[in-house]
């Protein structure tokens, strides 16, 4: 049985072309070192997995402005590097992520704490399991403040109730969480060195 041996320029005159099938090769032979390369910077399956698929996803539906004299390898990673970039532009915005580094300084840990890091998409499966543990109406509170960024006045005129009662709510749901995620330690994922 004799091999097809892999020719990246053939399949990428090809995929300029419209071929799906030289596409499916390109994207078997690049997708493991794209979601691994993904990874490495965001400690994040889920996000390295968005990641890899939309740029795959791009490179297909502008394939006929492929051109093969360049580096593929480095037009995906490229690709892949910017779109990371902006959603980590876009995670900083994210009332939860604020949490997460604000727990993160919190915390004063040390460099050489390494046992003890854990990344965002844990963080979020705290966040879950604590939220869990909270009163309906904490929770109900919790979510419009910190997920939809309401404000207590917002939310107060909502419900029909006084701010302080809302306050009251959010300060109970937020230190049931911080109870919760003190058992672990996190430390901040340098991200602040990919973002320009």
């Amino acid at each position: 049985m004799v091999t097809k041996l892999y020719n990246e320029k053939y399949h990428i005159e090809l995929l300029a072309k419209g071929s799906y099938k030289d596409y499916t090769v390109l994207y078997e032979h690049y997708w493991p070192k794209l979601f691994a390369f993904i990874y490495s910077i965001s400690h994040s399956r889920h996000l390295a997995e968005d990641i890899a698929q939309d740029t795959f996803l791009k490179i297909w539906t502008n394939h006929e402005l492929i051109d093969g004299q360049f580096s593929f390898k480095s037009f995906i990673f490229t690709i892949a590097r910017n779109m990371l970039l902006n959603d980590l532009r876009k995670q900083i915005n994210n009332p939860l992520f604020s949490d997460y580094i604000e727990l993160s300084d919190s915390l004063n840990l040390s460099e050489n704490n390494v046992e003890a890091k854990i990344d965002f998409d844990e963080f979020i499966v705290k966040i879950n399991n604590a939220k869990r543990q909270m009163t309906p109406r904490q929770l109900e509170i919790f979510q419009l403040n910190k997920e939809q960024g309401l404000s207590v006045t917002e939310i107060s005129m909502l419900f029909s109730i006084n701010e302080q009662s809302v306050r009251n709510q959010l300060s109970k749901g937020i230190k049931s969480i911080k109870t919760k995620l003190k058992e672990c330690e996190l430390i901040f994922l340098f991200v602040l060195l990919f973002i320009k």
